[in-house]
């Protein structure tokens, strides 16, 4: 697969991609949502899913979802957004946006992939 990762957090990013890689996956990342938007508007045929945090400087991972959604341009690439909340309006608000998961920290890197290969055989 190839994943992009976003994460504010940079030793988060560089466990993840890295745990990501030595699974054989392609895994690039991106420290907020601004970064993330542009990779994804760039790049959305090349990704196989997008793994996102919730809580992120500049723009939250459901805003980035947001926009993506408005854009006709782009392929609808299954996005996981994860987050150490656990209000339930954060799940509704995911899933009307057509996220194809939420995940709750804490999380193995080997669930996380599991919960990535899971969304992307279902978009196939």
């Amino acid at each position: 697969m190839h994943i992009l990762f976003v994460d504010d957090i940079s030793e988060t990013r560089d466990l993840f991609r890295l745990c990501f890689t030595l699974q054989g996956h392609t895994a690039e990342t991106a420290p907020n949502g601004m970064a993330a938007l542009d990779i994804i508007t760039h790049n959305a045929d090349a990704l196989d899913v997008v793994i996102m945090d919730y809580h992120m400087p500049e723009m939250t991972g459901l805003e980035v979802v947001e926009r993506l959604r408005q854009r006709n341009d782009i392929t609808q690439v299954p996005i996981i957004l994860f987050t150490g909340d656990t209000m339930g309006e954060f799940e509704s608000q995911a899933q009307k946006l057509g996220v194809a998961r939420v995940v709750y920290k804490p999380i193995l890197p080997a669930a996380l992939i599991a919960a990535a290969q899971e969304v992307v055989t279902k978009s196939h």
